[in-house]
């Protein structure tokens, strides 16, 4: 699966967008002079989380032992390449502000229900592309 350039700035605007949707009402909630704490957390959480686990997992499956796993196994890759990015978020967090904490319980379940959330999309394109033979 190989997508145009106009798809691939359609995809991430759309992850963009998956982030700000519950992020703009936790920050119209909690933001009153912390405008310069969102500005350093959106990118990281965006690189990190939301857009840099999906690209990479996307490069990964151009290589031909991705292509051959199992959607199981290719799922698990996911949930895995969104741990790792859940772990940056923390750790850079950390680096930015001392008092934050993204518990470790935090950062599995964030990876589970986010890998859901983003490759049952990504597996459904496969499935598609695959019965059509595209």
């Amino acid at each position: 699966m190989t997508f145009s350039l106009k798809e691939k700035i359609s995809i991430t605007v759309l992850l963009f967008l998956t982030y700000l949707i519950p992020t703009v009402p936790e920050w119209l909630h909690h933001s009153s002079g912390h405008f310069d704490i969102i500005i350093i957390s959106a990118p990281i959480w965006l690189a990190c989380f939301y857009i840099g686990p999906y690209w990479l997992h996307y490069k990964l499956s151009q290589f031909s032992f991705m292509r051959n796993l199992h959607v199981v196994l290719k799922g698990a890759v996911f949930v895995a390449l969104m741990f790792v990015g859940a772990m940056l978020v923390n750790e850079l967090h950390f680096m930015a502000f001392p008092h934050y904490r993204f518990t470790l319980s935090d950062q599995v379940t964030s990876a589970i229900l986010g890998s859901i959330l983003l490759f049952n999309d990504t597996a459904l394109c496969d499935i598609s592309t695959f019965t059509t033979g595209a």
